[in-house]
């Protein structure tokens, strides 16, 4: 869930979630041909890794993750990585 998927991967969880490209572009503000990108095979010339800020909203639209989740288990474990923060930050 915390990792970048995989261009296999992206088109099984748009597949499952019956997203269409043009649907998930719109979702995460970009041009269905950035979809087609980062659905494009490995090896493709076209091929681009999707955004990790458009995975999560991805993510959050369809309802596989949530907006406290995200807060916990994302945000919690990179704040752990940073330490405390002073009330300046």
């Amino acid at each position: 869930m915390y990792e970048i998927p995989s261009p296999d991967q992206l088109r099984e969880f748009l597949k499952r979630n019956e997203l269409s490209g043009a649907a998930a572009a719109e979702i995460v503000g970009v041009d269905s041909r950035t979809v087609r990108k980062w659905t494009a095979y490995n090896g493709s010339a076209n091929q681009r890794a999707i955004p990790w800020s458009a995975w999560i909203l991805l993510q959050l639209y369809i309802g596989d993750l949530s907006v406290d989740q995200y807060r916990l288990e994302v945000l919690g474990a990179h704040e752990a990585k940073k330490g405390p923060r002073s009330v300046i930050d």
